[in-house]
């Protein structure tokens, strides 16, 4: 009985050690991944920037022109104008770049999303800023998604997408979501949503925010 009661104990411990040690490497490789993606953001964001800021001055940014010139823009007779402008960049498909003024935080985001994609910046997983549905995933880096707890009711987040047309947004209001609650996650009536796991990844951090109105002169 003694020795059943030793081996049981030294299993216990052996269970723990090994879940120590699972956890110390998860951590590890968390904030290994974090570093990276810094490192790439600030790589990325400048190159991005270039690519945006040239893009508002050229006249086959149909979208771009559009938005300047609203009920007035005529398009050309072959244009499919499309809801999304994209930048490529270095293999990646670029929608924009987020600005979290009251984190001093500025974060690319990708066309699409995949576990590459997210390893390097938060992805648009749903929607788009035009059509104010857009739903943007992150993992929980400290570089990046791990700060939106940080964010308040009522802060401002900025979303500048490829053709350079700034949308601004209030949050409105934050959610815990299951893993599962995809539809609850794109069928909202917020016109951008960010998410990331919360630190036990059992189930979504979820941001709502509400567009504001952005003066064309400043955008212009």
């Amino acid at each position: 009985m003694r020795k059943a009661k030793l081996i049981f104990g030294f299993l216990f411990l052996l269970s723990g050690f090994v879940m120590i040690c699972v956890c110390g490497w998860m951590l590890y490789r968390n904030e290994h991944d974090s570093q990276a993606a810094a490192e790439s953001v600030l790589c990325d964001l400048p190159k991005l920037k270039e690519e945006i800021d040239a893009q508002k001055g050229n006249p086959d940014n149909v979208l771009y022109q559009r938005y300047l010139l609203g009920e007035a823009y005529v398009p050309p007779d072959s244009a499919d104008v499309a809801d999304e402008f994209v930048i490529p960049m270095d293999g990646y498909a670029y929608i924009g770049y987020l600005t979290f003024p009251t984190l001093g935080l500025e974060l690319p985001v990708l066309d699409g999303w995949d576990m590459v994609r997210l390893r390097k910046a938060p992805c648009r997983y749903y929607g788009s800023a035009e059509t104010q549905d857009l739903v943007i995933a992150a993992h929980n880096y400290r570089s990046s998604f791990g700060q939106l707890q940080r964010l308040q009711i009522g802060d401002e987040v900025l979303f500048t997408n490829a053709a350079g047309i700034v949308h601004r947004y209030l949050v409105g209001e934050t959610e815990i979501l299951q893993p599962t609650a995809v539809e609850e996650m794109i069928a909202s009536d917020w016109a951008l949503s960010l998410y990331t796991c919360t630190y036990s990844g059992t189930a979504r951090l979820t941001i709502r925010c509400a567009e504001q109105e952005t003066p064309v002169s400043e955008v212009a």
